[in-house]
This record gives C-alpha cells, sequence and structure tokens, in this order.
C-alpha cells in the first residue's frame, strides 16, 4: 500500500501548528524517496543505531541491525518520513503498512522506529501527520511495540492505549543469539 500516492515528489505538508512567516523554521514531514535513501542515511543511521543501544543497555535482545532497516526502505517494504526544521532533518520515523494474519488485509500501520534530535518531540510533532496517512489509506490502527514501561502512559494523551500482550519464548538462548 502506497502511503505517498497522490503527492507530488517527496514533500507532504507541513506540521500542524509549525511556525510560519514569524522568523522560525517551518518544520515539514517528507517522505524520503527509497531511491535516495542514501542522501540522509547518515542521520537516519545514527538514529537506529541510538535505539539499538538503548534497547542493548535495558536488556532487550535486538536481532536488528540499521542496514536491516535501510534493505527495507530500498525496496519498498517501509517508509522513512523525515522531519525537517530548515533545511535540517530533526527526527524520523520508519512505518510500514502491515497484513493482518487472520483476514489477509492490510490493516495496520506499524511504527517500526521514531528518533529525534534532542530538544524535539518526535511523537508530538508526527503523531496527527502519520495519523492522517494511515486514514487516508483505509487503516484500522496504528501500532508500535515498546520495552519501555512507561511509555504507553506518555502516548495516552495522544490515543495510543496498550492493545495487546506479547509472550515468547526463546529457542536459542540471548547470548548465543
Amino acid at each position: 500500500m502506497d502511503l505517498d500516492s497522490g503527492i507530488n515528489g517527496n514533500h507532504v505538508g507541513q506540521v500542524d501548528g509549525s511556525p510560519a512567516g514569524d522568523g522560525q523554521a517551518v518544520i515539514e514531514v517528507r517522505r524520503a524517496d527509497p531511491a535516495n535513501i542514501n542522501e540522509h542515511w547518515g542521520f537516519i543511521r545514527s538514529g537506529l543505531e541510538k535505539i539499538r543501544r538503548h534497547a542493548i543497555k535495558v536488556g532487550l535482545q535486538t536481532h536488528w541491525l540499521p542496514e536491516h532497516v535501510k534493505v527495507a526502505l530500498h525496496e519498498k517494504r517501509a517508509d522513512c518520513w523525515l522531519v525537517v526544521e530548515g533545511d535540517a532533518a530533526v527526527a524520523f520515523v520508519i512505518t510500514q503498512v502491515q497484513t493482518d494474519p487472520f483476514v489477509n488485509l492490510p490493516l495496520s500501520l506499524f511504527v517500526w522506529h521514531a528518533y529525534s534530535l534532542p530538544g524535539h518531540d518526535v511523537v508530538a510533532i508526527t503523531d496527527a501527520f502519520i495519523e492522517q496517512r494511515a486514514r487516508e489509506s483505509h487503516l484500522r490502527w496504528i501500532d508500535a511495540l515498546t520495552a519501555r514501561p512507561g511509555l504507553p502512559r506518555r502516548l495516552a494523551k495522544f490515543g495510543w492505549r496498550a492493545a495487546m500482550t506479547i509472550i515468547r519464548k526463546d529457542l536459542i538462548p540471548q547470548e548465543a543469539a
């Protein structure tokens, strides 16, 4: 499912409430062109590495690498939404349309990764934009996974709620993985 259909180029719009015409930089959300992902890869990779390091630090088993995300972007199995302030990227959200395994239809937009530079709240900046994109694609919900216990409470003000518990049985010991 193409979340960017009907959009001219990669610029998809100004974020509601971003300053315009008052001397401050306008905050925009842009879809990173998969064919030119290398233009932004340094920033994206750096953010993904910080996400991965934090996961490892809190004891999570991380089975993904930034290169896995890059391949998914190149193959158009994921989208990267860059938050640009002036001429600089300050945040990004990596999303994937997910097919529901029970009805075999695309029903959700999965937020795979979200990152922002200090001083920018990626959720506050992109939540309404991502919701609009999912609605325009006729999806039923937006999903995300987290191991951060406080995140569901923080996201509640944006309409998020805990919807499921994942249980896992490791077949390979974490030390060997």
